[in-house]
């Protein structure tokens, strides 16, 4: 699952059906994420394991005209993407068990 956003935009949210591999990723990413940046193109990936495939993390600074700001290591998780889930949570009003339950919501793509 993921999303993107700036000072003036943001995507749906984005999510698999099953298990995702890191070309699922770089499909979406080549879809949506170029024209997205297009007019933004300053960006701070989350690399975090657990969050995107190791094969991905090379996409960044492959595409063109992105520039990359790092992530600081040992850093206080400040991603807003992280404090969606608190308000899915509130809009549900009940926990968001599985992706099937979530597809409800008008945001998700």
């Amino acid at each position: 699952m993921w999303t993107a956003f700036s000072h003036h935009n943001r995507t749906l949210i984005f999510k698999s059906a099953g298990p995702f591999s890191y070309k699922g990723y770089i499909n979406q990413w080549d879809e949506v994420l170029v024209n997205f940046m297009a007019h933004q193109p300053l960006c701070q990936p989350d690399y975090a394991p657990t969050h995107v495939p190791r094969a991905c993390r090379g996409w960044f600074r492959v595409v063109k005209d992105f520039k990359l700001l790092e992530w600081p290591a040992k850093s206080p998780d400040l991603n807003p993407t992280e404090n969606m889930w608190g308000h899915l949570f509130v809009e549900f009003k009940w926990p968001i068990d599985s992706l099937r339950q979530l597809s409800s919501y008008e945001g998700c793509r």
